[in-house]
């Protein structure tokens, strides 16, 4: 699309005829403001009507309109009816199997002065789960200036939502005013009320600052912007999570919403007349409207969690730029607390795939650690690379559900200059991330989900490709530059050199690793008490152990900094965060791929995922065919040659760490040279665990054959340290035998296992910790000599 058209402010004018599908068209402003009109002034009705639903007053009462056409009136008032009349209790027929159980029951139910924190509706008993009653109003019905009357049509039969079901067709929002209002008054949010808070914000359309929107191009492909207006111009009840009460044209799925609502934010942008924009700006910054009630009531928001959440903030930032007012506008600095899925969902962090921001998993970063959700994917998981990660969950949703349609939101709020307003820096890098950055390719089986795509939504497409790199100005606005570059990052690669040719030497010095393998930083106790100077594993979330990760808040990096204060090396797996951290010795794979590919290989399905999720993501990533490299990869390989690549394309001064089992000693020991030649290429030095039941002369043996096969590269030993049945004496005796052996076959350093594991009481015995202090100090001796 050739940007050839300058941007223009928007003339103001008293009355304008827009193209005949919108008919006359009044646009507020300053110089063609009307007053509110005298009480005396005002008609008296005896009922209005709005969008199917008829309220009956005891006795007329004066009645006005809001700028959306929305009634109010002036109270005190008694609604003695209302049509389709509010039904309760025995009146319901028919009732639903569900409902059988319960006391109370409903259809048609009207809501006065919505409580906004309970997550329950008074509205259609058919969802069960979340009718109270308490909520429901029953006729006559008082209200005093300040109440809102929020009053429901109830479908023939549940109305299917994404992922879920609402018993509503539709809502209209009666509300009670103290005194009349101007003509341009919107209406105030039906959370804005006396028991919410206290008072009724009265926004005009006169103070709408519509300079601010601009006049760019249409490209070809620009919906209808009737259609939009038409999509806002009813209630948008937003009170209860999982479009449980969303009536079918606001459908309450937060993709469809960000949809909605980028689609209403651009099309402002774009050079339709004053008259065509003047329907959608109104009916979008009510709904925006609306939402802010909310939030001043006390609602909790629209959390992450998976595509529900999205769309509702970009409204509230837009009413209140285009209202100036502060509070709204910059909604999430004035109430931190309120959730928003674009804010929780996205972080600066490091990824996986180098960028410096991140999708941060199906429920987001903030209710993940909160409420210490089941596995990785459910929080954040895209710092690891995908042979870490034990489920799809994560990856899908971001494809799928979200960023694909978070695109609309952040392009409006570049083009409109809002990016300070919207207080969350990392969504909008995150979405210049989605549009620009080569897509990885895991888990993205169709075009729609792959990276530089916008679900159905062309129009995002189109204006992206326009202006997301050459932003237009806003007359009397003077932003600063805005490359779409946020989502990178320069890392600094700090550290000693290391190297492996053929022994392990860290500067300029021989190193002799001492090893422990340890998932948590309480750990380096132990190391420093048996004279250790390197823990390999990290933490790294399994089904098993998330929960402790997620209450302590324990991270790789923060691990490493922990093991520097002490002197101590880390040799961790594919972990984004640890990238060129000075305390970062080397890379490692998952334990013993070997055995892992043996065992996965005789499993199917619910069994492999449960053995080792791992497994089952990257043979499922190969069967959706992508990335495409996948296809060539053996299966016993998938957790070994990927995550090999990743770790020295990220960091290659550091060298990678493979520890083999009992599987690939059996092939060594059987002379299945090519079997073993395919892992010792995925690695730069090498482990092996040794049987406890191993004797000196088997030690030697193994360790011989395996440096045989790799004689340019460090091989360790890895020994276990408790053995069921051993006392501390005989495992001392064992230990010491089966290092002395390895050291003879050409073992290049020693690690110790025992001490997995997140319980800190869990351990050798002091005894053997003693033991091991002793002969560490002796191997190092003759390490250094």
């Amino acid at each position: 699309m050739k940007k050839s058209i300058a941007v223009v402010m928007i003339a103001a004018a008293a009355l304008l005829l827009a193209r005949p599908a919108f008919g006359q068209v009044t646009i507020h402003t300053g110089e063609n403001a009307q007053d509110a009109p005298s009480l005396e002034e005002m008609p008296l009705r005896e009922k209005v009507s709005s969008h199917g639903i008829t309220w009956t007053f005891e006795e007329p009462v004066p009645a006005g309109q809001f700028v959306n056409g929305d009634w109010y009136v002036v109270g005190p008032v008694t609604i003695a009816d209302i049509d389709p009349r509010p039904l309760y209790d025995d009146e319901v027929e028919p009732v639903t199997s569900a409902e059988e159980r319960l006391e109370r029951r409903a259809r048609h139910g009207a809501v006065l002065n919505t409580p906004l924190v309970s997550n329950r509706q008074g509205f259609d008993s058919r969802d069960t789960g979340r009718y109270e009653p308490v909520q429901s109003a029953h006729l006559p019905i008082g209200m005093q200036p300040g109440d809102a009357l929020l009053s429901a049509i109830s479908a023939d039969a549940m109305l299917r939502v994404s992922g879920g079901a609402s018993p509503i067709a539709g809502y209209a929002v009666l509300t009670c005013v103290g005194e009349p209002l101007p003509p341009d008054a919107f209406r105030p949010s039906y959370a804005d009320h006396r028991g919410a808070t206290g008072e009724q914000k009265i926004f005009l359309a006169r103070d709408l600052r519509r300079e601010m929107l601009p006049r760019l191009p249409r490209p070809d492909n620009t919906p209808d912007i009737a259609g939009f207006a038409e999509r806002f111009s009813r209630p948008c009840v937003d009170i209860v999570f999982f479009g449980r009460a969303s009536p079918p044209y606001h459908r309450g799925y937060g993709r469809a919403t960000a949809r909605a609502t980028g689609h209403g934010a651009l099309l402002l942008t774009l050079d339709f007349t004053d008259a065509e924009k003047e329907p959608l700006l109104i009916n979008l910054l009510q709904y925006g409207i609306d939402l802010y009630g909310m939030v001043r009531g006390g609602h909790r928001g629209w959390p992450a969690h998976g595509g529900w959440g999205s769309g509702r903030k970009l409204p509230i930032v837009l009413a209140g730029a285009l209202l100036g007012d502060d509070d709204m506008a910059r909604v999430t600095e004035h109430h931190p607390e309120v959730m928003f899925q674009e804010n929780d969902q996205t972080a600066h962090d490091d990824c996986w795939t180098g960028a410096g921001v991140v999708y941060t998993g199906h429920v987001g970063h903030r209710r993940a650690f909160a409420e210490r959700r089941t596995n990785l994917g459910w929080g954040p998981y895209e710092h690891l690379h995908p042979t870490r990660w034990t489920g799809w969950i994560g990856t899908s949703y971001r494809g799928n559900m979200t960023s694909n349609t978070w695109v609309g939101t952040a392009l409006a709020v570049r083009i409109l200059q809002l990016e300070d307003e919207w207080g969350h820096d990392a969504f909008l890098d995150y979405c210049d991330r989605w549009m620009h950055e080569p897509d990885p390719g895991y888990r993205n089986p169709y075009d729609l989900s792959k990276q530089g795509n916008t679900y159905d939504n062309p129009l995002f497409k189109a204006m992206w490709d326009a202006w997301r790199e050459d932003l237009p100005p806003i007359a009397g606005e003077t932003g600063p530059p805005r490359p779409p570059a946020g989502w990178k990052v320069e890392r600094e690669y700090r550290g000693p050199e290391v190297e492996t040719d053929p022994e392990l030497r860290v500067g300029d010095s021989p190193f002799f690793p001492v090893m422990i393998r340890a998932e948590h930083p309480g750990r380096i106790g132990d190391a420093l008490s048996i004279g250790a100077n390197v823990l390999v594993g990290g933490c790294f979330e399994t089904p098993q152990n998330f929960r402790a990760y997620y209450r302590e808040n324990i991270r790789n990096d923060d691990f490493l900094d922990a093991l520097a204060e002490h002197g101590l090396y880390g040799v961790f797996g594919a972990d984004a965060r640890t990238i060129g951290h000075p305390a970062l010795l080397g890379w490692t794979h998952v334990e013993e791929p070997d055995v892992v590919a043996e065992q996965a290989a005789e499993l199917e399905g619910r069994e492999r995922r449960s053995f080792s999720p791992a497994t089952h993501v990257m043979m499922n990533s190969r069967g959706h065919g992508f990335p495409p490299e996948l296809k060539e990869v053996p299966d016993h390989l998938l957790l070994v040659e990927p995550a090999y690549r990743w770790m020295r394309d990220m960091d290659e001064a550091r060298p990678v760490l493979l520890t083999l089992g009992r599987t690939f000693q059996e092939a060594a020991v059987a002379g299945r040279t090519e079997f073993c030649r395919d892992y010792l290429r995925y690695g730069d030095m090498f482990g092996i665990t040794l049987a406890h039941s191993a004797t000196p002369g088997e030690v030697n043996g193994i360790v011989e054959t395996v440096a045989a096969m790799a004689p340019d590269k460090p091989l360790f030993a890895w020994i276990a340290t408790r053995v069921e049945g051993e006392t501390p004496a005989s495992a001392t005796d064992r230990i010491r035998a089966q290092a002395e052996a390895a050291l003879e076959g050409g073992a290049a350093g020693i690690g110790y296992c025992g001490f997995e594991g997140l319980d800190m009481d869990a351990g050798p015995a002091p005894e053997l910790l003693e033991e091991l202090a002793r002969l560490n100090e002796q191997l190092l001796e003759r390490a250094n000599r």
